[in-house]
This record gives C-alpha cells, structure tokens and sequence, in this order.
C-alpha cells in the first residue's frame, strides 16, 4: 500500500509542481530506504546476501567493482542492509544528476520509473548502480563542450564494473562522437540490420566471430568468462515467453512514438530539445538493432528495461516543455501509458512479496 501511496503523491505532486529538483531528493530517500529493507523473500535477495556475508570465499564470481564495495563494506562492519541502502543513495544520486539534465519534473520521472520498471531492479541490485552510472553517462551527452564525452566514457566504464550490461551504452557514446551521418545511417538501416541480426543469431550463436568479441567485452569490465558464457552459449532462463513479446513490442512502439516526435519537432528552435531529440532518436533505432540479442539470452531484455528509463526521462521532458508540439505531448502521453501497462504485466505478479 505505502509503494502505490508513493506512486500517486508523485503523480501529484508532479502536476502541480513542474519543477520539483529539491522535493524529488525526499522522495529517493524515501525510495533508498525501501530499496534497503525490501523483503528477503525477494528473488536474488538470498543469493545476494550469501554473497555478502561469503566475503572473500566469493571473489571473482560477479563483476570486480560489486565485490570490492561490498568485501569493504562487510570488513568495516556493515550489515547487508547497509550495503544496499549504500549503493541505493549512491544510484539515486547518479538518477538525481541525469534526469534534471534533461527536465527539471524528477518527480514525474520516478512516478513512471516506479510502474514500470524499479521492481524489477529492487531485485537486480548490480543492474540498478549500473543504470545511475549508464544513465547520466547518456543525458550529459546533449551538453556543450567535449568533456561531456570523457564524463560519459567514465561513467559507463564504473558503471561496468558493477554489471557488464552497461558496456551495451558505449555505442551511443561512440556514434555521438561520430559526424551526424553516421547517426542517420544507423537510423536509416536499424530495421534491416534488426533483421539481419536475428536470422544470424537464430542460426547459431556460438560463432567463431562472438567467441573472440566475448573476450574483449569482457575483459573490459573484468568478468570475461561471465560474458563469454552468455554470448556463445543459448541460455532460456530468466525471461519468460510472454516478457520477450512484450519487450519487443513496446520496443517497436517507443521507436514509433521517437519518430513521430521527431516529425513533430522538425521546425523547433529550441536547441536543447533538439539535441535531446537527436539523441533518443539514436537510442531508440540502437535498441531495434540490439533486439536480436533476446534470441542469445532472453535475460537480454533488461537492456531494454534499461533504455526505458531514457525513455520515460525524454516523454516527461516533452511534456514539461511549453514549446512543443501538442502532437508531440499525445504522443508521449500514451507512449508512458503504454510502458506503465507493459511494467505492471511483467512485476505485478511479484507485487505480493516486493511490497
């Protein structure tokens, strides 16, 4: 009851106060807290915590920056609780710093956040530090100046060291830094290189070409046989039937709804929302051509999950800015219904014990 209570002060509160930079950090005190004392009945939350309390005896099993912050934390004393409520504060400051970049309703952005997709990271403790880093990784990248891109390498590099999954940002980075053709190219081709992909994947995964990538992706972030097992071999755990349908159909939905925007925005003299534009329009076409990856790991879907935050971050911005489109506010209107409805048919049935 206190999870939905949260849900609708900010859904609120975001309606009468557009710009709440100094409420919202009250309210990711309130969400650290939670984060900290979910239920141990929790999925992974057993795993976690023998982890934990395993110190050493557990070294080299999950990325080096996870371990080490926990292995410090327990021999200074601190309880598991701690640990979480640590890397809790320490996310939501990474979230504070990367959504006000790109709007100033924070609230609004945790109201949509917390239905459709914090359960599921509640549960997935290093994918959650992983998104704080990633995340401000991508939005300081519509800033001016080139430190942005050094700030963003950095970011998504620390955020790696607690889950591979945040080298998957690194390309969005890259083509940032590449002439503005090279983005229209990617756009251009998204769909058929989607196509490609799948047929390529569908064919056979191991292949002498992902052996040799597993390696260098993962000695990037320090877990090398992690990676390479999960790009040669076919996994089916983790991601049902019906959670892979909707993640690929909300995919193709937000990829629609970008492009329309997009259409909407052409004649915007308004820069900043033009740079946002051209960035989330290159997130969205990467995550057509990434949708092939489910096919070598169904867990893949939480790449997506990942991106969605962006998402909900930019639809939000579209909506707190008086100088768009009315088009544009529809189109982002449903576009956060949509992946609320989508959020809640994957978490809900974990409703129970998260909350």
């Amino acid at each position: 009851m206190l999870y939905i209570l949260i849900i609708l002060s900010l859904l609120f509160i975001g309606y009468i106060l557009k710009s709440n930079l100094t409420i919202s950090i009250l309210f990711m005190g309130l969400l650290s807290y939670i984060f900290a004392n979910v239920s141990p009945q929790v999925p992974d939350y057993g795993n976690y915590f023998q982890y934990y309390y395993g110190g050493e005896y557990y070294r080299n099993l999950l990325q080096k920056g996870y371990e080490s912050v926990s292995i410090l934390f327990l021999n200074h004393g601190y309880s598991f609780v701690n640990f979480r409520l640590a890397l809790a504060i320490l996310t939501f400051i990474m979230l504070w710093l990367a959504i006000q970049i790109w709007t100033k309703n924070i609230i609004w952005v945790l109201a949509f956040y917390l239905i459709s997709y914090f359960p599921m990271d509640i549960i997935q403790i290093r994918n959650f530090v992983m998104l704080g880093f990633s995340t401000l990784a991508i939005t300081i990248l519509t800033k001016n100046g080139n430190l942005k891109y050094l700030i963003s390498l950095l970011s998504i590099w620390v955020g790696a060291q607690f889950h591979t999954m945040g080298l998957i940002y690194l390309p969005i980075v890259i083509v940032t830094m590449l002439p503005n053709f090279v983005a229209k190219k990617m756009r251009k081709y998204s769909i058929p290189i989607a196509i490609v992909g799948t047929i390529v994947f569908f064919l056979g995964s191991g292949t002498a070409i992902l052996g040799p990538l597993a390696v260098f992706v993962g000695r990037l972030s320090g877990s090398e046989s992690q990676i390479t097992n999960k790009l040669t071999d076919r996994y089916t755990t983790g991601t049902s039937l019906s959670m892979l349908l909707v993640v690929i159909v909300v995919n193709i939905i937000i990829w629609i709804a970008v492009k329309k925007i997009s259409q909407y925005e052409k004649n915007n003299s308004n820069k900043e929302v033009r740079v946002v534009i051209d960035t989330i329009k290159n997130i969205a076409s990467y995550g057509l051509i990434l949708s092939p990856l489910m096919i070598i790991a169904p867990d893949y879907s939480r790449v997506f999950r990942n991106f969605g935050l962006l998402f909900i971050i930019f639809f939000i911005m579209i909506l707190s800015k008086r100088d768009v489109e009315h088009r544009s506010k529809t189109v982002a209107t449903l576009s956060l219904l949509i992946m609320s409805l989508a959020g809640l048919a994957v978490w809900a049935r974990y409703f129970v014990v998260l909350f």
